[in-house]
């Protein structure tokens, strides 16, 4: 049960991954970026509900499912705070990855932050709030 999470909790990875490629390859298209950080947090929260099964494992569900969002975000936080810079590595490029399909939003809810780590740290927080959801709509609907 805790494996299947874990393991989805990657996915943004790859996601953000392709994205990049998308954006880096054919860059005189603008894709609709708000939709796509919508749609993602939409399907984040549907796996969530997938997740919790029998409606009583909320809290595993969402420390697993974010846990490498967590992680992640330490490393972004150890790039940007203490390094000022990123990673020129595989590691720097792919920590910049995982949260670039809802970047857009959290972008536009540190847009009073001078602090790129602040997008970061509110695309991690829709991540969970995505995760609450899903999880919470799957009790009520077990109760």
């Amino acid at each position: 049960m805790i494996f299947l999470p874990l393991i989805i909790g990657a996915v943004p990875f790859a996601i953000g991954s392709i994205l990049n490629w998308y954006m880096m390859t054919y860059t005189e298209i603008a894709l609709p970026y708000t939709l796509i950080a919508i749609i993602f947090l939409l399907l984040w929260a549907a796996v969530a509900f997938v997740c919790n099964k029998n409606g009583n494992n909320t809290k595993k569900v969402i420390v697993f499912l974010n846990l490498f969002g967590f992680l992640d975000l330490l490393l972004i936080a150890i790039q940007i705070l203490i390094f000022n810079a990123y990673w020129f590595n595989y590691v720097g490029i792919l920590a910049q990855h995982f949260y670039l399909p809802i970047l857009n939003i959290g972008f536009k809810l540190a847009s009073w932050s001078n602090s790129v780590f602040a997008a970061y740290f509110f695309s991690f927080a829709l991540l969970v709030l995505a995760t609450y959801i899903g999880c919470k709509l799957k009790e009520k609907m077990v109760k």
